[in-house]
């Protein structure tokens, strides 16, 4: 049982501080580029063109690896998600039995721990005024899902903003921030598939990167998902190996009856 509890928080760390760990006071800086030629306009469009394009997916085999403190826990885990409606993740350390599941929707996260019969929830509108940034469950599903995204701007923003470029023999790196959060993105020259995203505010980053490329039912998508944070008084790195996936197929995003669930608060549960 120490080990789901270990395995619990980990996981709930992760989903919230992906959103929540940049937490500081807002400055106002200079756009990133200057220059009136707009040098990232093509690779947007490229990047945009092969990114994964799905309306529901199913991950119904996933292991997922949490390493946190010198701790390391694996667990057995489901994902699934409605396009920009509703994401849900369930893990299940023993026989398929739920004993901890989170819910994302455009609204709020909640953390089910069913160990201990309780749960916690946190609204998209308390990240953001926590954070002075408007953060929105587009973002996270753009990040678990290698695809591209601005914070606090939509798709056609990308399109038309001057975002600095850096070209390498393999990759390009688009590079943008508002105000003092900087997003960049690592971009293979081959395929014009993401390879890393990364959100940086200070001393806080959050690490995104995508490994083995694997084609699941004709969608190409990768098969190993690595997320590193790095904060001031927090490390961890979690890695999502998708064993089965498949795309636009029937998924099951009800959320769950909380009422047999005892609210508690954030830091009850997530350990920042």
């Amino acid at each position: 049982m120490k080990k789901t509890r270990i395995s619990f928080r980990l996981l709930a760390m992760v989903l919230l501080v992906l959103m929540a760990s940049c937490t500081h006071t807002k400055k106002t800086a200079k756009p990133a580029v200057e220059s009136k030629v707009n040098p990232s306009a093509s690779l947007v469009e490229q990047v945009l063109a092969h990114q994964p394009s799905f309306t529901s997916a199913m991950a119904s085999k996933t292991r997922v690896t949490l390493e946190y403190q010198q701790r390391k826990v694996s667990a057995n885990a489901t994902i699934a998600i409605l396009a920009d409606s509703a994401m849900v993740v369930s893990v299940q350390p023993f026989m398929g039995v739920e004993l901890v599941r989170a819910e994302l929707t455009p609204t709020q996260i909640v953390i089910i721990d069913k160990l201990n019969r309780r749960y916690s929830s946190v609204t998209f509108e308390q990240l953001s005024r926590s954070a002075g940034y408007k953060l929105t469950y587009a973002d996270i599903e753009a990040l678990l899902t290698n695809r591209l995204f601005a914070v606090e701007h939509d798709r056609q923003w990308l399109k038309t903003a001057r975002l600095e470029v850096q070209k390498a023999a393999q990759t390009s790196t688009l590079t943008f921030a508002q105000r003092q959060l900087q997003q960049s993105f690592v971009v293979n020259n081959a395929n014009s598939r993401i390879e890393e995203s990364k959100l940086a505010l200070l001393n806080n980053e959050v690490r995104v990167s995508y490994h083995d490329l694997s084609t699941f039912n004709t969608t190409l998508f990768p098969a190993t998902i690595e997320v590193e944070l790095a904060a001031e008084q927090l490390s961890a790195k979690c890695t999502i190996n998708l064993q089965t996936l498949a795309f636009d197929v029937p998924v099951n995003v009800t959320p769950a009856a909380l009422g047999k669930y005892t609210k508690v608060g954030l830091s009850t549960i997530v350990p920042m």
